[in-house]
């Protein structure tokens, strides 16, 4: 081959690039990644072939990663099942006591219905909760006062006087027949509706 005459400069330019690219064809890692670089820019050279070789330390180093990663996510998932069981039976026992409280406080099998199907519709955990609201929108019937002109049965209070029969019965201790036939037969006639009670 004949001789060709360069400068001292690009002498040394080209020595310190066959120098930089000598240490990188020595280290294992930057010679891949050389390898990779040439077979980018000219697939056909001999280097490029080595870009596609698998060192057999870095396809244990893979299989170990992707074993390691397979573990780590199966004790994952048990972890989460298992915290998700937990959290359902704590669902479930906190769901038995409440229902065992309702029906401690006397609530019918329709009530308990009514407030279960209160929690599926409205997303609530916890049976008092619903209870509570269902109380809320569906109050109990309020007494129904006596309309007739009986009043309350209130017998320690004294008879008003306009009741002289009764405040006579309760002074002779019910021992008058005849006040006691009297008033007897004044109910019939009222229960009847013959004549209205004085």
């Amino acid at each position: 081959m004949p001789a060709v005459e360069i400068d001292e400069a690009e002498l040394a330019r080209l020595r310190s690039v066959e120098t930089r690219v000598g240490a990188l064809l020595k280290n294992p890692g930057a010679r891949k990644k050389l390898a990779a670089a040439v077979k980018d820019v000219n697939p056909k050279d001999p280097l490029a072939a080595e870009a596609d070789v698998v060192d057999p330390i870095d396809k244990k180093f893979a299989d170990l990663e992707a074993q390691l990663a397979a573990e780590r996510k199966a004790r994952e998932d048990a972890e989460a099942e298992r915290d998700k069981k937990a959290t359902l039976a704590q669902l479930h026992d906190q769901r038995s006591r409440g229902i065992a409280a309702l029906r401690a406080e006397k609530w019918t099998d329709a009530g308990i219905a009514a407030v279960e199907k209160l929690m599926e519709e409205k997303g609530i955990l916890d049976p008092l909760d619903a209870a509570a609201i269902y109380e809320r929108n569906h109050p109990p019937p309020t007494p129904i006062a006596p309309t007739s002109g009986s009043g309350g049965w209130n017998f320690m209070a004294p008879p008003a006087e306009e009741q002289g029969d009764l405040k006579s019965l309760i002074e002779t201790k019910g021992e008058s027949i005849p006040l006691v036939d009297k008033m007897a037969w004044d109910a019939i006639q009222e229960v009847r509706g013959a004549s209205p009670r004085r």
